[in-house]
Order: structure tokens, then sequence, then C-alpha cells
């Protein structure tokens, strides 16, 4: 395969149509060598093209060139909320919610951040069981599944104490919900907090 860099466009030109999707996902050490074939105007245009056409890489580029964790966290817990509480329309949206969750993994922000993102999903799906009453066994699930991936991450990272009065919250709050969520909860909360 070959990498060609222009400034209008870039193409991969492969060896045989066989070959086509293993060429696309070239890996990492492929990459590196293809991309020390060009000069440095080359990945220039390259990095250009992808801020220009890459909404992800847009973000990632600002954020790399001028780190500003706290708005990148605001912008998405923003997301996080909104996937629960649409600015349109009434339908939940769990997956734009984790979605969120993953695209902010990748700035490889301060893990205290990550957990507290994490959090908020859990709490704002309490919030919206709470409000809207029971949604769904899958939404339960989701909730429950992300309160351990939070009280998970915070474990491994030693900051359980740092957000013990948020995680109890969670908890409180979602005792009159029913269908087990509280039940499930209360359990991950004592396997963390004892």
């Amino acid at each position: 395969f070959q990498l060609h860099i222009t400034t209008d466009f870039i193409t991969i030109q492969t060896k045989s149509t066989t070959n086509l999707q293993r060429d696309l996902y070239m890996g990492i050490a492929n990459i590196r060598k293809e991309l020390k074939k060009h000069d440095k105007d080359g990945l220039m245009d390259l990095i250009e093209y992808l801020y220009k056409n890459n909404k992800y890489a847009k973000e990632y580029l600002n954020f790399y060139i001028n780190p500003n964790e706290a708005e990148l966290f605001s912008k998405y817990q923003t997301k996080v909320y909104e996937a629960f509480f649409p600015k349109v329309g009434r339908k939940i949206r769990l997956g734009r919610g984790k979605k969120a969750i993953a695209e902010f993994k990748k700035f490889d922000t301060a893990k205290d951040l990550l957990a507290d993102l994490i959090l908020c999903y859990a709490e704002t799906g309490v919030v919206c069981v709470n409000h809207f009453g029971h949604v769904s066994e899958a939404f339960n699930n989701s909730i429950i599944g992300v309160y351990r991936q939070a009280l998970t991450l915070m474990q491994e990272e030693h900051i359980l104490d740092d957000f013990a009065e948020r995680a109890e919250k969670v908890l409180n709050d979602s005792e009159d919900v029913g269908w087990g969520l509280d039940d499930e909860l209360l359990m991950i909360y004592t396997e963390f907090y004892g």
C-alpha cells in the first residue's frame, strides 16, 4: 500500500482489492513507516486535511494545542446530560451518553475527571428515572453497569473517598425507583464502600 498526501486529498493505494480491508487498517507500525516517507510540509498538509475534514481530529488537535480539561469536561458533561434530557424531543439516548464517555476517554485527561463523567452518567440516569418513572430493564442495566464502572475506576485510581458523597447520593436517590435498580446499586456501593 501507499499513502499519498496532497493538499486536496489523501488516498490509499492497495496492492490488490482482496487486501483492501487489511490495508485500510494498517496498524500503527505501518502508519509510522508511511509517515516517515513524507517531509514536514506533507505531514502539515495531512494534519490540515484532518483538521478540516474530521470533527474528532479537529477537537483532539484543538485540545492538544490548548489542553483545557475543565472546558472539555463541561462539554462532555453536557453531552451526557442531553442523552437523558435532550433539548429536542423526549427520547432518551443512552448510546449517546456512553459515546460521550468513550470519546472523552480518548483525550487521556486526568482519571478523576473521567471518573467524574462516568458517575455523572449514573447520577443523571437516576434523576431521569425519578422524573419519568421506570423506563426499561435495559435502562436500569445501563445505570447499574456504568455505576460499577465509575466505582471500579475510582478504586483503581485510589479516589473512592473523593466521590463517596456523590456515590451515596446516587444510591439514596434511587431508593424509591424500584424494579431492582436500588437493590443492585446498593450491592455495588457496599462492595466498594463497605
